[in-house]
């Protein structure tokens, strides 16, 4: 009976230290599970139709399989407008070797094919859990190699050049009772959140909010919001000295200057239906501002600046970026000469 006491008391103790160290430690709210994710905008993958050895003197097939896995639509719509817009360019050819029709005749327009050109590619949403797939394929390249070669080994490589979007909207805890006498449970806390991704090749991964005494003796909200680089490619600035897509159009031949840049289109703390409904920002970086990201990463604070009201409350603070994004896929080709029946000699 003693023993049972015993280990009862033991229990009562171990169950006790185990919740007060789970109060010692601030924990980090985690944010709602996205409905859509994910870290990709636009993937490819070469088609089984383009073989690893290749004959001198015959046609080369190249085909991809391009999906839009994002949130971003792909492609002009009917009014010749766009969200998302870009081109995969087959680069790494000898054009000695292999001969495409237009770069006979100096051009390159062969190598280049816009995306969505040929079906459209509409993003991931609620309504649609994937994005849209499109077939494209390159015209027929002659293969010719020098007689004498034994065999030329290279590597094809497909690059996709696009401009896409993120969208991430965050449930944020406003509260200018921070540091009041307050007698009840409030409806939300004001603490850091953290999130995963948001259908885009960047995403928003964290926002630390914090409730500070701005001028005239009003509570303000702070907000940090960090994000990053979570895709398989590089950032650039679209536009070059005022033209639009210039960067986009050289691409993937983009100058340092205008390489790891992303761009702060909209943060809209509250209703973005009805701005005049949302509560005034100052941020820094500003809306339309390039933001240069250092070891993939940015960061952009904002605060707020008008009446927060006298009450707890949760809205959304909604968070939109634009970027150039380049990525690229390649396979090694060999070229051989075609095979040869030498006439027997009958003497």
């Amino acid at each position: 009976m003693e023993k049972k006491r015993h280990l009862i008391r033991v229990l009562v103790l171990l169950i006790v230290f185990l919740l007060v160290g789970c109060k010692g430690k601030k924990q980090e709210d985690s944010g709602p599970s996205a409905t859509i994710s994910g870290s990709d905008g636009i993937s490819m993958s070469f088609m089984k139709i383009v073989s690893d050895k290749v004959y001198s003197n015959a046609q080369m097939r190249v085909g991809v399989e391009v999906e839009n896995e994002g949130t971003c639509d792909m492609g002009r719509y009917a009014d010749g407008t766009y969200d998302c817009v870009g081109h995969i360019k087959m680069l790494g050819l000898d054009p000695t070797i292999f001969h495409i029709p237009d770069w006979d005749n100096g051009g390159r327009v062969a190598t280049q094919v816009e995306l969505g050109r040929s079906v459209f590619l509409p993003g991931k949403s609620n309504n649609i859990p994937t994005g849209g797939k499109e077939i494209i394929t390159y015209p027929g390249i002659t293969v010719q190699l020098n007689p004498e070669s034994a065999g030329h080994k290279t590597n094809l490589a497909l690059h996709a050049c696009y401009l896409y979007k993120t969208r991430a909207t965050i449930p944020v805890c406003i509260d200018p009772l921070a540091y009041g006498d307050f007698l009840g449970e409030k409806v939300c806390d004001v603490k850091p959140i953290t999130l995963k991704d948001q259908g885009a090749p960047v995403a928003v991964v964290k926002v630390d909010p914090e409730v500070f005494l701005g001028s005239g003796n009003q509570y303000q909200m702070q907000f940090r919001i960090y994000f990053k680089n979570v895709g398989p490619g590089m950032l650039f600035q679209a536009d070059r000295d005022g033209a639009e897509n210039e960067n986009l159009e050289a691409c993937p031949a983009i100058d340092y200057d205008y390489q790891n840049k992303v761009k702060v289109d909209r943060i809209v703390l509250g209703s973005v239906v009805n701005p005049e409904l949302s509560i005034p920002l100052i941020c820094q970086p500003g809306i339309s501002d390039q933001i240069t990201l250092y070891d993939n990463q940015g960061l952009i604070i904002c605060q707020t600046n008008g009446d927060l009201g006298q009450d707890t409350y949760q809205t959304t603070l909604f968070v939109e970026l634009s970027y150039g994004y380049t990525q690229s896929i390649k396979k090694q080709i060999t070229v051989v000469n075609t095979p040869t029946l030498q006439r027997a000699n009958l003497n």
